[in-house]
């Protein structure tokens, strides 16, 4: 049996909806030196989110195609950076536009950040005709091993996709999913029950703090 679904290029990441992970504070030591380990020759910076009126969440890529093709500038690829502080850190392979004097994030966010930590590489180039982008890039904060075994599991999980899509389309075998899928779920749910509080980001999605929407104990539980 294959599970068949239309791959999207940035829904390999648990980002937004079943972890708190939001744009860093501040450039922290950790994001400091997490940003470093990316290989590119750009320093991070903080990117003012201005979406387009006809660009899609989680289309940065062609959404950015999409302003230079009609306003001109130019496309800017890298990583935007997102963190749970104490937990993990990621960054996701991302594109912003270049007005030819600021960079703007066009593509709107599922929590409507108003700004994202950006780092920009020129090594990073989004696949348009393969539909191919880079796995995002992650880094555990804590020594706890089912944080580092969860982050693991998203690599193998951004290897299947490949391995088995042409295109948008992602034909995975159903055998292959499903213990991946299982396991994911089983850490999720501890990572979640140790250390969300109740000042993170409400796992619904809501893009408001657990305290002043789900409550803590149900956040805790919900499936993305």
């Amino acid at each position: 049996m294959l599970l068949t679904a239309t791959k999207d290029p940035q829904h390999l990441s648990v980002r937004p909806s079943t972890m708190p992970l939001t744009t860093p504070k501040n450039l922290s030591a950790d994001v400091l030196k997490f940003c470093n380990s990316l290989g590119s020759v750009h320093s991070p910076t903080f990117v003012k989110v201005l979406p387009n009126p006809n660009a899609q969440v989680n289309e940065c890529f062609f959404n950015v195609k999409s302003a230079v093709h009609e306003i001109g500038g130019k496309q800017i690829f890298g990583w935007c950076i997102w963190i749970w502080e104490g937990v993990y850190i990621e960054a996701e392979h991302h594109s912003v536009w270049y007005d030819g004097i600021n960079l703007i994030d066009v593509t709107p966010k599922p929590q409507n950040e108003d700004n994202v930590l950006f780092v920009q590489d020129d090594l990073a180039v989004f696949d348009f005709n393969g539909v191919k982008r880079k796995n995002n890039l992650r880094r555990s904060l804590t020594n706890d091993p089912k944080v580092a075994e969860y982050l693991s599991l998203h690599d193998q999980a951004y290897s299947l996709m490949e391995k088995y899509s042409t295109g948008r389309q992602a034909s995975i075998p159903a055998d292959l999913v499903r213990p991946l899928a299982y396991r994911t779920e089983a850490l999720l749910l501890h990572i979640r029950g140790k250390y969300l509080g109740p000042n993170n980001l409400c796992t619904c999605g809501s893009g408001v703090k657990v305290k002043k929407c789900c409550g803590i104990e149900k956040a805790k539980t919900l499936n993305s």
